[in-house]
C-alpha cells in the first residue's frame, strides 16, 4: 500500500473527529500523532454524547473543545490557559488522552466560544448554590436555637430520670484489699458523680442557650469603694517621669559606689 492510499485511507476515517491535518506536517509524523486519537476516536467524535457541564453548546463546538471547556471549568476560580496546557502536558507524560496539546487551539476555542463569560457565569452560579446550601444548613436542624434548646431539654429529662434512678445514681463497685493469701475483696457502693457533672452542665448549656445565666464582672475600688478617675495635667506626668528616673540613679549610686555621669 502507497503512502499516499494510506494517507487518504487515514484521512477518510478522521472525517468525523474535527481534526485538521497540518499541511506542513510530514506524513509518517501525523499518522504518528493520528494513532492516538484514533484509539479515543469515540469520546471526541460528533455524536453529541458530550455536553457542557454549564451553558449551551455551540453549534460548530466540537466534542474535544467542549470537554476542554469543562476541565477549564472545573479549575475554579484563579483559573488560566496556561495552567490547563500545564495540566495537559502532564497528562500526555502519563500517557493520557488530551483534548488538545496545543496552546493555540485553546486560545482560538476560548476565544471563540466565549469561555470567559461561560466561566463568569459557572463560578456565579456554583456561588449561588454554596449561599443556598449554607443558609438551609444555618437555617435549619441544631443550628436553630430552639432546636439547640428541645434537645438540651430531652438529654437534660433523661439524665434526671437515671438521677432518680438509685441504681444509675449508686453503682456497685469492688475494692481488693491486702496481698497473697491475706487479700480480701469487698463490695462497695460509689456514687456515680460523672452523672450529676454531666446533668449540671446539661443545666448549664440549658441556661446559656436562654439567657439565665448571664456572667458579670464588676470592677471597684479599695474595700469595695467606686473606682476613681485621676486628672493629671501635662506637668504632673513630666514630673513623675522625673521622679521616677531619680529613684533609679539613687538605687544604682548606692549599689555601685559612683554616680553615673
Amino acid at each position: 500500500m502507497s503512502r499516499i492510499t494510506e494517507y487518504l485511507q487515514q484521512r477518510d476515517r478522521l472525517e468525523d473527529t474535527s481534526i485538521g491535518v497540518p499541511e506542513e506536517e510530514p506524513l509518517s509524523e501525523y499518522f504518528q500523532n493520528q494513532a492516538r486519537v484514533l484509539q479515543t476516536s469515540t469520546k471526541y467524535s460528533k455524536t453529541g454524547e458530550v455536553k457542557p457541564i454549564f451553558g449551551t453548546r455551540h453549534v460548530s463546538e466540537t466534542d474535544r473543545a467542549v470537554v476542554a471547556c469543562n476541565d477549564y471549568l472545573r479549575m475554579g476560580a484563579g483559573r488560566s490557559l496556561s495552567d490547563l496546557i500545564e495540566d495537559y502536558e502532564s497528562a500526555m507524560e502519563r500517557g493520557e488522552s488530551v483534548p488538545t496539546s496545543s496552546r493555540q487551539t485553546l486560545y482560538e476555542w476560548s476565544s471563540r466560544f466565549g469561555w470567559a463569560s461561560r466561566c463568569r457565569e459557572y463560578d456565579a452560579e456554583i456561588e449561588g448554590i454554596k449561599n443556598e446550601t449554607a443558609q438551609q444548613i444555618l437555617g435549619s436542624g441544631l443550628a436553630l436555637s430552639h432546636e439547640r434548646v428541645l434537645s438540651l431539654k430531652a438529654l437534660a429529662v433523661k439524665l434526671e430520670n437515671e438521677l432518680n434512678d438509685d441504681s444509675s445514681l449508686w453503682l456497685e463497685d469492688f475494692k481488693q484489699l491486702g496481698r497473697g493469701k491475706e487479700t480480701r475483696v469487698l463490695r462497695i457502693v460509689r456514687f456515680n458523680g460523672s452523672l450529676v457533672h454531666q446533668f449540671r452542665n446539661t443545666l448549664d448549656d440549658l441556661a446559656k442557650e436562654t439567657g439565665g445565666r448571664v456572667h458579670k464582672q464588676e470592677f471597684t475600688g479599695a474595700e469595695g469603694s467606686p473606682l476613681g478617675v485621676g486628672v493629671f495635667s501635662l506637668d504632673d506626668i513630666r514630673g513623675k517621669i522625673v521622679n521616677r528616673f531619680e529613684r533609679i540613679f539613687d538605687e544604682d549610686d548606692s549599689g555601685n559606689g559612683s554616680k553615673p555621669a
